[in-house]
């Protein structure tokens, strides 16, 4: 089967579910797509972004993605993300930079790490209810400075 999906516009990602049932993809138009991996049906999110850049199944439930923000989806319930991380916390969405890849850590799912078109790494503890993303990257550089 052959299906368009991303809501218009480039697809940018996508990825199987982790029983391999579903595809997950996503693209310019902003929009979060879940596809049936053998029947090719496909369930169309919109969501608040003009573009997610990735989408990455991280449980057989849930889905993250990352635009201007990272959102974590629950399939159970798509009215609204269950989490929205934003690199800055206060930061209006128009004016995050662009988180162009997110992932969930595979063995403490309650960490959550995201890329940025400017270069930074962020992180988020999900037990903390998202708030305000640690800057990994200058973490990361600082403490790589000081082990010389």
């Amino acid at each position: 089967w052959s299906d368009g999906g991303g809501g218009g516009g480039a697809l940018l990602s996508v990825d199987a579910s982790p029983d391999g049932l579903q595809l997950a993809s996503c693209g310019e138009g902003g929009l979060l797509s879940l596809h049936d991996a053998e029947g090719g049906e496909r369930l169309d999110i919109p969501t608040e972004e003009s573009c997610l850049f990735s989408a990455e199944w991280c449980s057989p439930n849930e889905v993250l993605t990352a635009g201007a923000c990272v959102s974590l989806w629950d399939k159970r319930d798509l009215r609204r993300p269950t989490s929205r991380l934003l690199p800055s916390f206060g930061t209006p969405m128009s004016c995050s930079p662009q988180l162009q890849a997110a992932s969930r850590h595979p063995q403490h799912p309650h960490r959550v790490a995201a890329g940025a078109s400017s270069g930074a790494l962020y992180g988020w503890d999900l037990r903390l209810g998202g708030g305000r993303a640690s800057d990994l990257g200058e973490r990361c550089s600082r403490d790589a400075a000081e082990m010389r």
